[in-house]
């Protein structure tokens, strides 16, 4: 792993700089790299030893978005055959597995885990975004169709006919899923709605952030089988009015154009879905672009999820990422680049 050069820099009270990693090739490796930075700042009144030193370990990770048509089947054979670069979503108990060869054996991966873990990947074509999602989870948590038009509350009896005895699940909050939030690496638009200072601003992390403005979900449902919902777009939002109204989600929240399957074995959930670029209007999408990615393993509650960005040095807490689940997640400032038929898997670069 070579660091990119970089010259003296003078940061202004809220600025931030970047640092770049280019990785050559994590075919046979694990896709983990430890990397610490460490800043020196002494006032120009001040001593030697006056000398403030921060330091932070991170671990980096090549997070690729390889070039492959997928076939959505809930069988997973076919990605590390097409070169994607799979990454490992652990509890900090987990970490050690991270360190694992890429497409490690999942019984080897499952015999190590001390709790749920993911292996996430994704792949593009000039049709769709593709993503596949292998969770161990001992314990599995279905919802029933969210998207079916049917009242999922159980209501009081008359004359409190608008009072619901037991709410419905919960979009988001409820049941196991992937939830993923999205966004253009280059975004400049500000959502005033939401953001206190614009994208570009040295402010901008100070304030509330809306880094995902593409916001979907793909969870298994009781009836056997698997929904894309959507949650948010720059042209819709999701709104949770009480009480929920399951036939406008059906209506407002479905994604026909998109395919999901999530099949079940054993302990383990299999993942596989694609949305097409038709609906993710804003998103570029070819060699050499790069989106912002982050994603959610919700286990049975978005309170016991994993979170890709959680404590990475790009992201920010927020709440605004992952609507509606109302836990203060972290923002999805991650970013992945595009790689093209023609360029050796594995070969990418990993920046924090």
């Amino acid at each position: 792993m070579k660091a990119d050069k970089q010259p003296f820099q003078l940061l202004q009270p809220g600025e931030s700089t970047r640092f770049g990693f280019r990785i050559a090739d994590c075919r046979l490796a694990g896709n983990a790299f430890p990397v610490t930075a460490r800043v020196s700042s002494r006032p120009a009144s001040a001593t030697e030893a006056e000398t403030l030193v921060t330091e932070m370990t991170e671990v980096l990770s090549v997070a690729t978005i390889v070039n492959a048509s997928i076939k959505v089947d809930g069988f997973l054979d076919e990605w590390p055959k097409a070169g994607a670069v799979p990454v490992l979503a652990t509890r900090s108990e987990d970490a050690a597995l991270r360190t694992k060869p890429l497409w490690c054996p999942w019984s080897e991966l499952r015999q190590a885990a001390l709790g749920t873990f993911a292996r996430v990947a994704f792949a593009w074509d000039n049709t769709n975004l593709y993503v596949m999602a292998q969770v161990y989870d001992p314990e599995a948590t279905r919802v029933p169709s969210l998207l079916s038009g049917v009242d999922r509350h159980q209501w009081q009896n008359a004359p409190a006919d608008y009072i619901y005895y037991l709410p419905g699940p919960w979009p988001g909050s409820t049941g196991d899923g992937v939830l993923l939030s999205m966004d253009s690496a280059n975004r400049s638009e500000w959502v005033r709605r939401y953001e206190e200072f614009p994208p570009d601003s040295n402010s901008y992390h100070l304030g509330s952030v809306l880094a995902g403005r593409y916001q979907y979900q793909v969870y298994p449902t009781r009836e056997g089988g698997t929904e894309v919902f959507r949650f948010r777009t720059p042209d819709f939002y999701y709104r949770h009015q009480l009480p929920l109204n399951y036939a406008r989600l059906a209506v407002s929240c479905a994604v026909p154009q998109a395919a999901a399957v999530c099949k079940r074995r054993t302990d383990t959930w299999y993942y596989e879905a694609a949305i097409p670029w038709s609906e993710l209007g804003r998103l570029p999408h070819g060699k050499g672009q790069r989106l912002r990615i982050n994603f959610r393993i919700n286990d049975d509650t978005a309170a016991q999820g994993l979170v890709w960005s959680k404590n990475r040095s790009v992201a920010v807490p927020t709440y605004l990422d992952f609507e509606p689940t109302w836990v203060l997640d972290w923002s999805s400032e991650t970013e992945w680049g595009f790689d093209a038929a023609d360029r050796p898997p594995g070969a990418s670069d990993a920046r924090r």
